[in-house]
Protein backbone atom coordinates (compact mmCIF):
# COMPACT_ATOMS: atom_id res chain seq x y z
CA UNK A 1 0.00 0.00 0.00
CA UNK A 2 1.16 3.47 -0.92
CA UNK A 3 0.26 6.82 -1.07
CA UNK A 4 2.26 8.06 -3.47
CA UNK A 5 0.36 10.07 -6.34
CA UNK A 6 1.92 7.71 -9.10
CA UNK A 7 -0.29 5.18 -7.67
CA UNK A 8 -3.19 6.24 -9.56
CA UNK A 9 -1.56 5.83 -12.46
CA UNK A 10 -0.84 1.81 -11.95
CA UNK A 11 -3.21 -0.69 -12.58
CA UNK A 12 -4.32 -2.63 -9.81
CA UNK A 13 -7.10 -4.86 -8.74
CA UNK A 14 -6.43 -5.32 -5.18
CA UNK A 15 -7.75 -2.85 -2.41
CA UNK A 16 -7.04 -2.01 1.46
CA UNK A 17 -10.11 -1.82 3.25
CA UNK A 18 -9.15 -0.26 6.79
CA UNK A 19 -10.91 1.33 10.26
CA UNK A 20 -13.42 -1.95 9.87
CA UNK A 21 -16.26 -1.93 12.98
CA UNK A 22 -16.32 -4.97 14.80
CA UNK A 23 -19.93 -4.95 14.28
CA UNK A 24 -19.49 -5.42 10.60
CA UNK A 25 -19.57 -9.35 8.87
CA UNK A 26 -17.89 -10.60 6.17
CA UNK A 27 -21.09 -11.24 4.50
CA UNK A 28 -22.14 -7.24 4.78
CA UNK A 29 -18.37 -6.58 3.52
CA UNK A 30 -19.23 -8.80 0.39
CA UNK A 31 -22.66 -7.21 0.07
CA UNK A 32 -20.86 -3.96 -0.46
CA UNK A 33 -18.53 -4.14 -2.90
CA UNK A 34 -20.26 -6.66 -4.69
CA UNK A 35 -21.94 -3.15 -6.04
CA UNK A 36 -18.43 -2.67 -8.08
CA UNK A 37 -17.88 -6.79 -8.79
CA UNK A 38 -16.91 -9.86 -8.38
CA UNK A 39 -14.71 -9.43 -5.44
CA UNK A 40 -13.41 -11.64 -3.18
CA UNK A 41 -12.59 -10.48 0.56
CA UNK A 42 -9.90 -11.45 3.28
CA UNK A 43 -10.23 -10.15 6.62
CA UNK A 44 -7.41 -10.03 8.62
CA UNK A 45 -7.19 -12.14 11.78
CA UNK A 46 -4.66 -11.95 14.40
CA UNK A 47 -3.13 -15.51 14.58
CA UNK A 48 -2.53 -15.73 18.20
CA UNK A 49 -5.81 -15.24 19.86
CA UNK A 50 -7.97 -15.23 16.64
CA UNK A 51 -9.25 -12.05 16.64
CA UNK A 52 -10.33 -9.74 14.07
CA UNK A 53 -7.64 -6.70 13.42
CA UNK A 54 -10.27 -4.42 11.70
CA UNK A 55 -8.80 -4.48 8.35
CA UNK A 56 -9.31 -6.24 4.66
CA UNK A 57 -8.38 -6.84 1.48
CA UNK A 58 -10.81 -6.72 -1.02
CA UNK A 59 -9.62 -8.61 -4.81
CA UNK A 60 -11.55 -7.52 -7.64
CA UNK A 61 -11.54 -9.32 -10.95
CA UNK A 62 -11.48 -6.66 -12.84
CA UNK A 63 -9.05 -3.39 -13.01
CA UNK A 64 -11.78 -1.33 -13.46
CA UNK A 65 -13.77 -2.58 -11.00
CA UNK A 66 -10.81 -1.69 -8.44
CA UNK A 67 -11.10 1.50 -10.13
CA UNK A 68 -14.32 2.61 -9.95
CA UNK A 69 -14.46 1.72 -5.90
CA UNK A 70 -11.59 4.05 -5.59
CA UNK A 71 -12.74 6.89 -7.24
CA UNK A 72 -15.82 7.07 -4.75
CA UNK A 73 -14.97 9.61 -2.13
CA UNK A 74 -16.36 7.81 0.91
CA UNK A 75 -17.38 4.37 1.85
CA UNK A 76 -20.09 3.81 4.48
CA UNK A 77 -21.09 0.42 5.45
CA UNK A 78 -24.15 0.17 8.11
CA UNK A 79 -23.76 3.41 8.95
CA UNK A 80 -19.79 3.05 9.95
CA UNK A 81 -17.43 4.93 7.78
CA UNK A 82 -14.39 3.13 5.76
CA UNK A 83 -10.77 4.02 4.49
CA UNK A 84 -10.53 2.43 1.39
CA UNK A 85 -6.60 2.59 -0.60
CA UNK A 86 -5.70 0.79 -3.58
CA UNK A 87 -2.76 -1.38 -3.11
CA UNK A 88 0.55 -1.71 -5.23
CA UNK A 89 3.40 -4.46 -5.12
CA UNK A 90 6.37 -2.97 -4.28
CA UNK A 91 8.06 -4.29 -7.74
CA UNK A 92 5.03 -2.58 -9.63
CA UNK A 93 5.50 1.22 -7.56
CA UNK A 94 9.01 1.00 -8.56
CA UNK A 95 8.83 0.89 -11.75
CA UNK A 96 5.99 3.13 -12.40
CA UNK A 97 8.35 6.04 -10.54
CA UNK A 98 10.70 5.46 -13.11
CA UNK A 99 8.49 5.53 -15.67
CA UNK A 100 7.22 8.78 -14.22
CA UNK A 101 10.89 10.22 -14.16
CA UNK A 102 11.20 8.77 -18.30
CA UNK A 103 8.04 10.84 -18.90
CA UNK A 104 9.14 13.96 -17.15
CA UNK A 105 12.47 14.37 -19.22
CA UNK A 106 10.92 13.34 -22.52
CA UNK A 107 8.51 16.21 -21.43
CA UNK A 108 11.05 18.47 -20.84
CA UNK A 109 13.12 17.45 -23.60
CA UNK A 110 10.16 17.80 -26.06
CA UNK A 111 9.55 21.54 -24.26
CA UNK A 112 13.15 22.49 -25.25
CA UNK A 113 13.39 21.27 -28.83
CA UNK A 114 9.81 23.22 -29.17
CA UNK A 115 11.12 26.22 -28.29
CA UNK A 116 14.30 25.80 -30.16
CA UNK A 117 12.31 25.16 -33.23
CA UNK A 118 9.94 28.31 -32.46
CA UNK A 119 12.89 30.34 -32.49
CA UNK A 120 14.78 29.14 -35.38
CA UNK A 121 11.57 29.68 -37.18
CA UNK A 122 11.16 33.25 -35.71
CA UNK A 123 14.63 33.96 -36.84
CA UNK A 124 14.23 32.81 -40.36
CA UNK A 125 10.93 34.69 -40.42
CA UNK A 126 12.69 37.80 -39.45
CA UNK A 127 15.92 37.45 -42.01
CA UNK A 128 12.89 36.76 -44.90
CA UNK A 129 10.82 39.99 -43.93
CA UNK A 130 14.26 41.94 -44.11
CA UNK A 131 15.24 40.93 -47.49
CA UNK A 132 11.42 41.17 -48.79
CA UNK A 133 11.02 44.65 -47.47
CA UNK A 134 14.35 45.48 -48.80
CA UNK A 135 13.49 44.54 -52.60
CA UNK A 136 10.37 45.90 -52.26
CA UNK A 137 11.82 49.39 -51.24
CA UNK A 138 13.93 49.32 -53.95
CA UNK A 139 11.32 48.64 -56.78
CA UNK A 140 9.05 51.97 -54.87
CA UNK A 141 8.98 54.74 -57.04
CA UNK A 142 8.84 58.29 -55.39
CA UNK A 143 5.60 59.80 -54.92
CA UNK A 144 4.53 62.68 -57.25
CA UNK A 145 4.71 66.02 -56.12
CA UNK A 146 1.97 67.50 -55.11
CA UNK A 147 -0.14 69.89 -57.16
CA UNK A 148 0.69 73.87 -57.33
CA UNK A 149 -1.50 75.82 -55.23
CA UNK A 150 -4.78 77.08 -56.48
CA UNK A 151 -3.98 81.10 -56.84
CA UNK A 152 -6.84 83.26 -54.44
CA UNK A 153 -9.70 84.53 -56.57
CA UNK A 154 -9.28 88.31 -57.58
CA UNK A 155 -12.68 90.31 -57.26
CA UNK A 156 -13.82 90.96 -60.85
CA UNK A 157 -15.91 93.77 -60.14
CA UNK A 158 -13.62 97.01 -59.36
CA UNK A 159 -14.49 99.78 -57.34
CA UNK A 160 -15.53 103.01 -59.88
CA UNK A 161 -13.12 105.80 -59.68
CA UNK A 162 -14.39 108.74 -57.60
CA UNK A 163 -15.50 111.35 -59.00
CA UNK A 164 -13.58 114.77 -59.69
CA UNK A 165 -16.53 117.36 -60.29
CA UNK A 166 -17.27 119.65 -57.91
CA UNK A 167 -20.80 119.89 -55.91
CA UNK A 168 -22.98 121.35 -53.46
CA UNK A 169 -25.82 120.01 -51.52
CA UNK A 170 -29.07 121.95 -52.80
CA UNK A 171 -29.98 124.57 -49.78
CA UNK A 172 -33.61 125.13 -48.58
CA UNK A 173 -35.34 127.72 -49.87
CA UNK A 174 -35.50 131.29 -48.14
CA UNK A 175 -38.54 130.16 -46.49
CA UNK A 176 -36.95 127.14 -44.52
CA UNK A 177 -33.68 129.32 -44.09
CA UNK A 178 -36.11 131.97 -42.29
CA UNK A 179 -37.78 129.78 -39.87
CA UNK A 180 -34.75 128.47 -38.65
CA UNK A 181 -35.15 124.72 -40.08
CA UNK A 182 -31.51 125.21 -42.67
CA UNK A 183 -29.49 125.60 -38.91
CA UNK A 184 -31.67 122.04 -37.81
CA UNK A 185 -30.57 120.13 -41.02
CA UNK A 186 -27.28 120.69 -40.58
CA UNK A 187 -26.16 123.69 -42.65
CA UNK A 188 -26.05 126.22 -39.64
CA UNK A 189 -26.89 129.67 -39.46
CA UNK A 190 -27.71 131.61 -42.56
CA UNK A 191 -27.35 135.35 -43.31
CA UNK A 192 -30.27 136.82 -43.74
CA UNK A 193 -30.63 138.80 -47.05
CA UNK A 194 -32.12 142.48 -46.19
CA UNK A 195 -34.90 143.88 -48.18
CA UNK A 196 -34.01 147.52 -48.78
CA UNK A 197 -36.80 150.09 -50.15
CA UNK A 198 -35.33 153.95 -50.78
CA UNK A 199 -38.20 156.90 -50.61
CA UNK A 200 -37.69 160.27 -51.32
CA UNK A 201 -38.92 162.72 -48.97
CA UNK A 202 -37.12 165.94 -49.63
CA UNK A 203 -33.43 164.76 -49.16
CA UNK A 204 -33.31 162.39 -47.21
CA UNK A 205 -33.18 158.65 -47.75
CA UNK A 206 -35.06 156.05 -45.82
CA UNK A 207 -34.15 152.34 -45.74
CA UNK A 208 -36.89 150.07 -44.73
CA UNK A 209 -35.20 146.27 -43.48
CA UNK A 210 -38.46 143.86 -43.39
CA UNK A 211 -38.59 141.22 -41.45
CA UNK A 212 -41.17 138.32 -40.06
CA UNK A 213 -43.04 138.98 -38.34
CA UNK A 214 -41.90 142.24 -38.06
CA UNK A 215 -39.87 145.06 -39.25
CA UNK A 216 -37.35 147.85 -38.70
CA UNK A 217 -36.67 151.07 -39.95
CA UNK A 218 -33.06 151.95 -40.41
CA UNK A 219 -32.11 155.57 -40.91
Amino acid sequence: VSSNPIVKYVNSRKILVSYLSARLTIDELEEYFSKFGIARIDCAVDTLNEKSLYFAYVTFNEVESCDSCINIGEHCIGGYHIFVRKVIRREDLKKAEQMERVRAVCEARIQEELQEEAGRRRRNLDKKLRANYSTELALLRPPPPPPPVAAPLRETAEQPPPSTSSWVPLLPNEQFQEDGASQLAGYGPQRQKQKQCSTFAGSVIHYFNFRRPFFQLIS
